[in-house]
């Protein structure tokens, strides 16, 4: 009888049967809807409902039970965008908790579309009238504005995030607030206030005995660049707790987190451990986990053994899924990434042409250590095409950069360099290039990239 029906069936393994009206006869039950004078009364009811969902779902997307709660509210995506409207119109304090609970699915499937819910319901007046759902709210924007590199927007977010928590004294939104803090505050240029903050949300957690936010701030622990030693042992501990809790998702980035600094420190075999163990885990966590960093440690492999063509393709697979989501910063350190590639086999056209955009969008999010690499990179080409004068005062600059910002090279990047600086000095002498070396380090940031851009 359904077949014959004006409604569509959906069946899949695993999961509920839906029933759905096609958009003609849909579009005709609304219009008598209106009219009955029951629109009010049935939107709202539907609003409280995907209310009430939304608290069943953020702590469920960070548990065992997280790949069915994806499906489930992807197939719910125009429920939650209808529940939104409604709430855009008649309950501010709903719109707010529905689309910040949800940072999670936003991540996963558009943060564009998310970060525009976010910032409708936090930029209306009467949003500060509902000081926790704001915070909420506020929490999953600070996060949205970090993967799109808006770190001065980010920081402001997670100040007022975390004063808002406090007033409320929620604790746990605390920790929330000091790691969106940190977080923030990681693509400027004092690690000690980051480090101070992942600690304060550290020892949060860990009072309140949630594990899973002690994993997260473990995780954030583990990205200061100055000591990568520690950064291995916080994110071990990270990924027992991780294992513990059944968030199979934070499990598998934090794997192929892992195994790509084990393959910038030279640490090949031991990558490969963690990599494998990211395989296994992709069939439970199904399409709710892209695996960028597990892609990115195997481009690396692939580069260093001359795959330029794996390379490649790993890395423009995980750019295309960045720009889709809008995840600005993802989208950025593969485009650059790219370039070395194209370097690596000798294709200077397409390397100027990936380093010359990743510098100038390093430059408008003001991201030096991005910048860095990617002149590093520039540098490069100026070894290549027999100018080691311009290669030298790269050089300078970016070590000098990285001095300032307290961003350790890992030993892969550092032997690239290496590399560099030997070619310079075998073709210029020690004299001229330390000359050239030094008048590197004097340029601003500013003036580096407009000096790489002119003469490449």
């Amino acid at each position: 009888m359904v077949k014959k029906s004006l409604i569509r069936v959906k069946q899949e393994a695993k999961h509920e049967t839906r029933y759905q009206f096609h958009e003609i006869v849909r579009q005709y039950a609304y219009e008598k809807l209106v009219e009955s004078g029951e629109e009010e009364n049935i939107r709202t009811r539907h609003l409280k409902y995907f209310l009430g969902l939304s608290e069943q779902a953020e702590p469920a997307l960070r548990g065992p039970a997280q790949v069915e709660w994806y499906a489930r509210l992807n197939e719910e995506r125009d429920n939650i965008r209808a529940a939104l409207e409604w709430a855009d119109n008649t309950d501010v304090e709903a719109g707010l908790y529905i689309s910040g609970r949800l940072q999670d699915l936003w991540e996963n499937l558009d943060m564009r579309e998310g970060a525009r819910w976010l910032t409708e319901f936090i930029e209306k007046s009467e949003s500060n009238d509902y000081p926790h759902a704001r915070a909420k709210a506020l929490l999953a924007q600070g996060w949205l504005l970090v993967g799109f590199h808006q770190f001065a927007s980010a920081t402001s977010v997670a100040q007022e995030c975390l004063e808002l928590f406090r007033a409320c004294r929620d604790k746990l939104g605390e920790a929330d607030g000091f790691l969106l803090l940190g977080g923030a505050w990681g693509y400027q240029d004092d690690p000690a206030i980051v480090l101070e903050h992942q600690q304060q949300a550290l020892a949060l957690a860990q009072s309140l005995g949630d594990k899973w936010r002690q994993a997260r701030a473990l995780l954030h622990l583990g990205t200061d660049p100055r000591d990568r030693q520690h950064s291995f042992t916080y994110w071990e501990e990270a990924l027992a707790l991780f294992r513990e809790v059944g968030d199979w998702r934070e499990l598998t980035d934090l794997l192929g987190l892992v195994s790509f600094f084990r393959v910038l420190e030279g640490d090949i075999e031991i990558a490969q451990k963690y990599l494998d163990e990211e395989t296994r885990l992709q069939s439970l966590t199904s399409k709710t986990v892209r695996g960028e960093n597990a892609k990115t440690a195997k481009s690396l492999i692939a580069l260093m053994r001359g795959d330029y063509e794996q390379a490649r393709a790993l890395l423009l697979e995980i750019a295309i899924v960045a720009d889709k989501l809008g995840n600005r910063m993802a989208y950025l350190w593969n485009l650059v990434r790219l370039g070395y590639v194209a370097l690596r086999e000798g294709n200077l056209t397409e390397a100027r042409r990936f380093f010359a955009e990743s510098a100038k969008n390093f430059q408008e999010d003001e991201d030096p250590d991005g910048i860095a690499f990617t002149l590093e990179g520039v540098a490069g080409i100026f070894v290549a095409v027999e100018q080691p004068e311009l290669a030298a005062r790269l050089i300078g600059w970016a070590d000098a950069t990285r001095e300032k910002i307290n961003d350790t090279r890992p030993v892969l990047e550092q032997a690239d360099v290496d590399k560099i600086i030997a070619a310079c000095l075998a073709k210029m002498g020690e004299v001229a290039f330390s000359d050239a070396y030094d008048e590197g380090q004097k340029m601003t940031l500013d003036e580096a990239v407009a000096y790489a851009l002119e003469e490449t």
